[in-house]
């Protein structure tokens, strides 16, 4: 009510004054100041609704932008499972650079890869050309024990769980396993991959965002 009252008596005081004859005399002096007034008034708003479209128009085109890289040339994804752990836990997110990009893969490169539907992340170990045999709890690479110190503990044992334990990598094939070497259907389950997603290049780790 209080708000309604102070509107009503602004009003009456207005009018009250339109009616005064030096307000009237004041008005009808300054006619062509007042007009020019209004007119840079109309102006500012018409700037204002203009600026107002063209960041419109900027941000909806940035969008767009943003968009068609991420389509053409980035992919947005997330861990799922545990094959990659501890280096990436479930639900970690991460972009891939998709494959068309990827000049070339090197051995430890992460990349994810399609099989029964679904996309996967693994770690390159094979290259074509590679021979790649599982034994002694250990990876060889052309009969050498590699050395994979860099993203697995000392005491995790690489098995193939009574499945075939030597590979040769053909062309255009890659040999891929996971980190979490007991607990990963890689390679030696699947079979060599004969085409990659692409290889991702960075990852939000979800505990960042607790």
């Amino acid at each position: 009510m209080n708000d309604e009252k102070e509107v009503i008596d602004e009003k009456l005081i207005t009018e009250e004054l339109l009616k005064d004859e030096k307000v009237q005399e004041y008005l009808s002096e300054n006619e062509d100041d007042i007009l020019e007034v209004q007119i840079d008034i109309e102006k500012t708003k018409k700037v204002k609704k203009h600026d107002a479209f063209t960041d419109f128009i900027v941000a909806a085109g940035a969008a767009i932008v943003v968009f068609l890289i991420m389509s053409i040339f980035i992919m947005p994804s997330v861990v799922v499972g545990e094959s990659m752990y501890p280096t990436y836990e479930n639900g970690d997110r991460f972009f891939v650079i998709k494959d068309w990009l990827v000049s070339e893969y090197e051995y430890g490169d992460v990349v994810c890869a399609d099989v029964d539907n679904m996309t996967i992340i693994k770690r390159v170990i094979g290259l074509p050309g590679d021979t790649i045999e599982i034994k002694n709890d250990a990876v060889y690479r052309n009969g050498e024990k590699i050395d994979e110190s860099e993203y697995l503990s000392d005491d995790v044992k690489t098995t193939t769980k009574g499945i075939m334990h030597k590979f040769v990598v053909g062309e255009g094939q890659y040999f891929l396993l996971g980190d979490n070497r007991p607990h990963s259907q890689d390679s030696w389950y699947y079979g060599l991959f004969d085409e990659l997603k692409g290889k991702t290049f960075f990852f939000f780790k979800k505990s960042w965002f607790k």
